[in-house]
């Protein structure tokens, strides 16, 4: 998947802004563009970038 739309990223963000427990939230997208990006707590990571570590 890959959020570059913002319409898709919107989309994606707002189901885990839903979630009201304190547990780490990641995006994980095959984006290679602004993959270490922060979205008020929600962790955006490139996927292969996160299986690797």
């Amino acid at each position: 998947m890959t959020t570059l739309d913002e319409g898709v990223l919107r989309r994606e963000l707002a189901s885990l802004q839903a979630i009201t427990d304190q547990f780490p939230k990641y995006l994980l997208t095959l984006d290679t563009l602004n993959s270490q990006a922060n979205y008020d707590g929600i962790i955006k990571r490139n996927a292969l970038d996160w299986l690797m570590n």
